[in-house]
């Protein structure tokens, strides 16, 4: 599921970033990395040292982040049957290997399907075709880059698995409206 991120989404993400300082994802934009025990441990760890006010504060953005996902009209499903398990590992390789080069016939292959034939049950089953689904995971890790690190943009382009700066910057403001510069500008955290 996905829904478009609201300007108040954005606020709180800030905020959420003002009262957790030190807990971006700098050490790594890798999920095989920031998903381990070890990782999520350091940051509970770090809840121990947090003003119970800020561990509140955040804690309801957290729940307000998630409310939207559990509201009837988009939660419940009337179609019950599950994503074949193809599908979910490549969703899994994706977002694992965004910085490689990703494409239908290797996804295809590590399903040991054809590639028009996975190509339209991958759709079938996330709404997307693979290379759009792609790019947009794409640009949402570079979103999460620009806002949460001082990477320069061609450094994110290549973290990203995009070819050229270029080539990034232009898929950039296909899928957001923005630039990349246009879109750090309206993100920057805000010091109170």
């Amino acid at each position: 599921m996905k829904f478009p991120a609201t300007q108040i989404d954005f606020d709180n993400f800030r905020r959420i970033l003002h009262l957790n300082p030190g807990r971006g994802l700098i050490k790594s934009a890798d999920p095989k990395e920031y998903e381990k025990r070890r990782i999520i441990q350091e940051f509970q760890e770090m809840n121990k040292f947090l003003d119970p006010s800020a561990f509140m504060e955040t804690h309801g953005i957290i729940l307000q982040f998630l409310s939207r996902f559990l509201s009837k009209e988009h939660f419940q499903r009337t179609d019950k049957r599950e994503i074949p398990s193809k599908i979910l590992d490549a969703i899994n390789h994706i977002q694992t290997h965004l910085e490689y080069p990703l494409t239908v016939e290797l996804l295809a292959d590590r399903a040991n399907q054809n590639p028009d034939y996975f190509s339209r049950i991958f759709k079938e089953n996330t709404g997307e075709r693979p290379v759009n689904y792609i790019q947009f995971k794409r640009i949402e890790r570079a979103q999460l880059l620009i806002i949460t690190t001082d990477l320069p943009f061609h450094e994110i382009s290549i973290k990203t698995g995009f070819e050229s700066l270029a080539y990034f910057s232009r898929t950039f403001k296909n899928i957001t409206g923005l630039t990349p510069s246009q879109y750090k500008q309206k993100n920057k955290a805000v010091e109170p």
